[in-house]
C-alpha cells in the first residue's frame, strides 16, 4: 500500500469520526443518554469540553448546545422527531451578568426556544441571553440544559425548575472562570427571551390580539408562542397579558403589565356549554384568572364560570376575541359568545354553510318586527297581530328555523326572578348557543339567569 493511498484512508477515517454532515440527525435518547455525561464534566473539569460524541457522532460544544435546546422543546411538546445536526459557529463575543436563583419551567422552556431560533438565524451561539436572572453566557448555557436533560433522564420528566449560579462564581462550583472579554452590545435576536422585570404596554397587546384569534379559528388550536412588541411569548404568558390589559382597559389604566413566569396548567380540564358572557362576568373572570396566576405561577386547570368550567385554550380564545373586538371597535364588547373547546375537532370554531347561515338570518330579522307585550304566547296569532310574549316569539322562531333544517330548541329560565321566560337557541356545529336576538334588534330578549332547562328540541 502507497503512502498516499496510506493518508487518503487516514483522511476518511479522520473524517468519518470529527464530521458530521448537514443531513445528520440524531434521536432524542441519544441526546438524553448524553447529558449527564457532559454535566459531570463541567462540574469536575470545570469547563465545558470542545467536542462530545452523541450516538457515535462526535458533535462540538455549540453543536451540542443546539441539539439540548431542541430536545428539551421537543420533550415538552411530547415531540420524538430526531433533531439535525447543523454547522453552529462559536459565539464571537460571549459575556454574562448573572446572578444565582431559579429558572421556572415555563422560563427555561421560552429559552431553548429562543436560543434554538437564533441558532437557526445566525448560524452562531448567542453571546448571552436575557434570563430573569440576567445575562446567561453560553457555557452556562450548556451546563444549565445539560442538567435538565439529566434530571429528565433520571426522572422521565422535566423539573419544575432549574438553578443557576454565575459562571464566574469565585467557589467554582460546577463552573469555571471565562477569559475576560469586553461586553458586546445586544441585537434584538440576542435579547429574544424578556426578563421578569420586563414589561408591555397594552396597546401591543391589543395589536396581536386578533393574530391569535386567527390562529386559533383557522389552526383549531392555541400557538405555542406570540411575539408581543417583539418579544416572544409563551401563551400562558399572553394569557396573563390578555386579562391584565381587558382589566386596565376596564379601568381606564393605562400602566404597562408586567411579564411573569408561568406555568402551563397541570390538568386542564373543561365542562363549559354555548352561550354568553356578560362584561360584568367576563371582567370579574379576568381578575380571577390573574390573582390565580400571580397566587400560583401557573394557569389554572379551569375557571369557573355561569356556563360551566373552562379550560385554559378556551380563555386564551376567548380573551383573544375580547381584545380584537376593542382593536377595531375602541370598547369593550358587552358580552362575549363561548362555546365548548374540542381540540380535535375544533368544536366552537366552526362557522356554518353560507346558506344555512343566510336562512337564519332571514328568520332573525323577520322575527325582530313583531312587537313585545304580554297577553299572547301564540306564535300564529302573533303573526296576525303583530305582537306577543316571550313565548309566542321562541315558538315562532322554533317552528321557522325547525322549518328551515337548523337545530333549535327552547328553553326556559331554571334559576331567575322570571322563571316562565323562555327563549331559543340553536345548534349550527358549534354547540347550543342562545340565539342572537341583539344581532338581529328584536324587540324579545333571551337569556336570563345563570340556568336553564330544555323545554323542547328539534335535531336536523
Amino acid at each position: 500500500m502507497t503512502l498516499a493511498v496510506i493518508t487518503l484512508l487516514a483522511l476518511v477515517m479522520f473524517f468519518n469520526v470529527s464530521e458530521v454532515s448537514a443531513a445528520t440527525t440524531v434521536d432524542t435518547d441519544s441526546v438524553v443518554n448524553s447529558s449527564d455525561i457532559v454535566k459531570n464534566h463541567i462540574e469536575s473539569k470545570k469547563t465545558v469540553p470542545t467536542t462530545l460524541t452523541v450516538n457515535n457522532e462526535q458533535v462540538t460544544s455549540e453543536q451540542y448546545l443546539y441539539l439540548l435546546t431542541s430536545t428539551v422543546t421537543n420533550i415538552n411538546n411530547n415531540n420524538n422527531n430526531a433533531v439535525t445536526v447543523k454547522t453552529v459557529a462559536k459565539a464571537p463575543n460571549p459575556s454574562e451578568n448573572l446572578k444565582s436563583g431559579n429558572l421556572y419551567k415555563s422560563e427555561y422552556l421560552n429559552l431553548a426556544y429562543s436560543i434554538t431560533k437564533f441558532i437557526n438565524t445566525n448560524g452562531r451561539l448567542p453571546n448571552f441571553i436575557d434570563t430573569s436572572k440576567g445575562k446567561m453566557n453560553p457555557d452556562n448555557m450548556i451546563y444549565t440544559y445539560s442538567r435538565i436533560i439529566s434530571f429528565y433522564k433520571t426522572n422521565n420528566r422535566l423539573p419544575n425548575f432549574v438553578s443557576i449560579a454565575p459562571w464566574n462564581k469565585p467557589s467554582g462550583e460546577g463552573l469555571t472562570t471565562p477569559v475576560a472579554t469586553t461586553p458586546s452590545t445586544p441585537t434584538p435576536n440576542e435579547s429574544n427571551v424578556p426578563s421578569t422585570g420586563t414589561t408591555v404596554d397594552i396597546d401591543s397587546v391589543v395589536k396581536s390580539s386578533d393574530t391569535v384569534k386567527n390562529y386559533v379559528e383557522s389552526k383549531k388550536a392555541v400557538p405555542s408562542t406570540i411575539t408581543v412588541a417583539g418579544k416572544n411569548l409563551t401563551i400562558e404568558q399572553y394569557l396573563y397579558l390578555l386579562t391584565s390589559s381587558v382589566t386596565n382597559i376596564n379601568n381606564n389604566n393605562k400602566n404597562t403589565i408586567t411579564i411573569k413566569s408561568i406555568n402551563k396548567a397541570p390538568n386542564p380540564n373543561e365542562n363549559v356549554w354555548s352561550g354568553s358572557l356578560s362584561k360584568s362576568e367576563y371582567i370579574k373572570l379576568a381578575y380571577s384568572i390573574n390573582k390565580f396566576i400571580n397566587t400560583n405561577g401557573r394557569l389554572p386547570n379551569f375557571i369557573s364560570t355561569s356556563l360551566g368550567n373552562m379550560r385554559p385554550e378556551n380563555m386564551i380564545y376567548t380573551y383573544s376575541k375580547i381584545t380584537a373586538f376593542y382593536k377595531t371597535n375602541n370598547r369593550l364588547p358587552n358580552t362575549v359568545s363561548v362555546t365548548p373547546w374540542n381540540k380535535s375537532s375544533g368544536e366552537g370554531l366552526y362557522t356554518p354553510d353560507a346558506s344555512i347561515q343566510a336562512k337564519i338570518d332571514a328568520i332573525g330579522y323577520k322575527e325582530a318586527i313583531y312587537g313585545r307585550a304580554q297577553g299572547n304566547s301564540d306564535p300564529y296569532r302573533m303573526e296576525i297581530i303583530g305582537w306577543g310574549d316571550c313565548w309566542a316569539s321562541s315558538l315562532w322562531l322554533y317552528n321557522k328555523l325547525s322549518a328551515a333544517g337548523v337545530s333549535v330548541r327552547t328553553v326556559r329560565a331554571s334559576s331567575s326572578s322570571y322563571p316562565l321566560h323562555q327563549w331559543v337557541q340553536i345548534n349550527t356545529g358549534n354547540g347550543w348557543v342562545n340565539w342572537n336576538y341583539i344581532k338581529y334588534s328584536s324587540k324579545h330578549i333571551g337569556a336570563i339567569g345563570s340556568g336553564y332547562w330544555v323545554a323542547k328540541t328539534y335535531l336536523a
